[in-house]
């Protein structure tokens, strides 16, 4: 005999019968979520590396992922610390721009077919080649893991600059990555590769070990003269302890940046920044930059919890606002909030970039002079990319274009929105400030 219970019972069941029940219920008022949802994507499991469905949702003025794996569980992190300027980023957004060919197929899809596949929204606006796993530091914080393993031939690196040059035609900039690049023995070779292949911006980046130590290397580095993306994050003993391990290494780093401006080569420094670790320092890494001569840019990394990586709360982690604020709190005006504008490269909420003209220790941010919005400057919807055309004593001259160029003669390349202008003979620069979500 089925043992279930009638259509009677089950109504008292879930609170539809005419019992003394019913009048609770019908004094209970709904109440609304804490959060609003605002749309639906695509996510990873963080344990299993599984493809999965995750919700943006908006709380308390922040943005957070919450997504649940059918094997792992849920999980809740933050992504960005201002939801209002969140969603008001999006009109900065730009149709992808496809590449000239693409790498591989679609055969398991997204994030599986990587090299770009025919499903990928955007091309390579940034090329990065890591030439070695090996690292000369053992850093507690290390996205790339880095440990010995690999390490790439010439020939290689020729076929993944062709296959770069092939799918982009004329490539805008390269990075050299690692591991640490500098120790790979073939490194200057890659540089003079890449720049025979006529891409137009080439980067070592390093942690400057090499660059401080080594008098031949840094004779080699004059005759090819790359540009540098140097780690570099902060003064503090316990800054470099936590982060890198070596709390006595800033002597290292700054004389390595002191002899990279003796032969008048530029850098951009890349300050990883963690909380509770190295937050305060930022305005002082400002100012650094500002008066050192060979700093061309700053590129601030919110730390993101990859590869190697102390605990953690993913719920408190920087991000891109909380930097800029505290660049707005920590410079003294030089910088506010509203000089900094989005990248749409690869999507607005993952850079926020401004420029500033920089003579005799007076800084002004581009922003200030131009309207970014107005659309003769912008055009095609996106952001402008600002560099130097020339400078001489009397002053600079510049020039403000869309990120679809029209390249002409002794215009240098805007390229990346970490890109600098070479420097001229005066102090008269232009200086860019990044804080960049990886």
């Amino acid at each position: 005999m089925n043992q279930g219970i009638s259509g009677v019972d089950a109504k008292q069941a879930i609170g539809l019968g005419r019992d003394a029940g019913v009048s609770d219920i019908a004094d209970r008022h709904r109440v609304d979520s804490d959060y609003v949802f605002h749309e639906l994507t695509r996510s990873i499991c963080p344990a299993c590396r599984r493809v999965i469905d995750a919700k943006i949702l908006l709380r308390d003025n922040k943005v957070y992922m919450s997504k649940r794996c059918p094997r792992c569980g849920p999980f809740m992190s933050l992504v960005y610390g201002d939801a209002e300027a969140y969603i008001s980023f999006t009109r900065y957004n730009k149709p992808g721009t496809i590449p000239l060919a693409y790498g591989t197929q679609i055969e398991r899809g997204c994030p599986h077919d990587c090299g770009l596949c025919p499903d990928h929204e955007q091309h390579a606006c940034l090329g990065i080649i890591e030439v070695n796993s090996a690292c000369d530091m053992d850093c507690p914080l290390c996205f790339a893991d880095a440990e010995p393993g690999f390490s790439l031939t010439l020939e290689e690196v020729e076929q993944m600059l062709d296959d770069y040059v092939r799918t982009e035609g004329r490539p805008e900039v390269v990075q050299f990555s690692g591991g640490e690049p500098t120790i790979h023995p073939r490194i200057i070779d890659f540089v003079r590769a890449a720049q025979a292949r006529d891409i137009r911006f080439v980067m070592l980046n390093t942690n400057g070990k090499r660059i401080a130590r080594d008098d031949r290397f840094l004779q080699q580095l004059n005759d090819v003269r790359p540009a540098f993306y140097f780690q570099f994050d902060g003064f503090e003993r316990e800054t470099y302890r936590i982060l890198r391990g070596e709390p006595d290494i800033l002597e290292e780093k700054l004389r390595a940046l002191d002899r990279l401006a003796q032969i008048g080569l530029n850098v951009t420094i890349v300050p990883a920044i963690e909380r509770g670790v190295n937050e305060h320092e930022i305005g002082r890494i400002v100012e650094f930059a500002i008066e050192h001569p060979a700093i061309r840019g700053i590129t601030f990394q919110p730390a993101f919890h990859a590869g190697r990586h102390m605990p953690h709360d993913p719920m408190r982690r920087m991000t891109i606002p909380d930097i800029v604020r505290l660049i707005e709190e920590q410079t003294g005006g030089k910088f506010v909030a509203s000089d900094f504008v989005p990248v749409p490269c690869c999507f607005p909420t993952c850079n926020s970039v401004t420029y500033a003209f920089v003579e005799n220790g007076r800084v002004t941010p581009l922003p200030r002079i131009i309207n970014v919005n107005d659309s003769t400057i912008t055009s095609t919807t996106s952001p402008i990319a600002l560099c130097r055309t020339s400078a001489t004593k009397s002053g600079p001259h510049w020039k403000a274009c869309g990120r679809r160029h029209r390249w002409q003669d002794r215009k240098p390349p805007c390229g990346k929105s970490q890109f600098r202008a070479p420097r001229a003979r005066s102090r008269t620069t232009w200086q860019s400030i990044t804080s960049q979500r990886t």
